[in-house]
């Protein structure tokens, strides 16, 4: 009788991309989160809305309509500002929105191990795959200075949408409090109980 498989043990997973890569994806996705809440705060102050009404509104919208509900404001409220962000518009469509998308939904691989033949300056490995109608995959090594270089150019793009928002009206706030109501956390005892009783030995 053939010996059952063991699991992979959780220690190896943890190691599985390099600390230098690790903080590289990470600078990548948090520019990327600043970059739509300046995104968010433009598309109030375009429409004159006060903060927690905006939220109404731009919270459960994707990047892509962001940028096309800011641009359409601006030409209703400040047509020469269309034109200019129309163009930022096209650079984070183009340029940006699928390397930040590779590197916060790919499967990155960056060892430091000698004996898989990696090492400290061999690139990490990322692939992400997509299935509208077709698969595909995309991805390769990436090396490190080029998601250095992208965070880089997010942050630019906020640096610019701060301007931006400079030009508009004032951020209106709700006077009576955040007008929002916050989620509790979950409680840990609890979650320890669910994954002691998730993570049984399989069958």
């Amino acid at each position: 009788m053939k010996p059952k498989p063991s699991a992979v043990e959780p220690e190896i997973f943890l190691k599985y991309v390099r600390k230098d890569y690790l903080e590289a994806i990470g600078l990548v996705i948090t520019q990327w989160s600043l970059m739509e809440s300046m995104l968010d705060s433009c598309i109030w102050r375009a429409a004159d809305l006060r903060n927690d009404l905006g939220r109404v509104i731009s919270t459960q919208l994707q990047i892509q309509s962001k940028l096309d509900t800011l641009t359409t404001l601006l030409r209703q409220t400040r047509p020469e500002l269309a034109g200019p962000m129309a163009k930022v518009s096209d650079f984070v469509r183009t340029c940006l929105q699928g390397q930040r998308n590779l590197a916060a939904h790919g499967m990155w691989s960056a060892l430091d191990s000698p004996l898989f033949g990696f090492g400290k300056d061999t690139p990490a490995f990322v692939v992400k795959f997509t299935a509208r109608g077709k698969l595909v995959s995309q991805g390769g090594e990436i090396p490190i200075d080029q998601l250095h270089d992208l965070a880089r150019d997010i942050a630019e793009v906020s640096s610019w949408l701060s301007g931006l928002g400079l030009m508009l009206p004032e951020l209106k706030k709700r006077q009576d409090g955040p007008g929002h109501s916050e989620a509790q956390a979950r409680n840990r005892v609890e979650c320890a109980k669910r994954k002691k009783n998730a993570l049984q030995p399989l069958p």
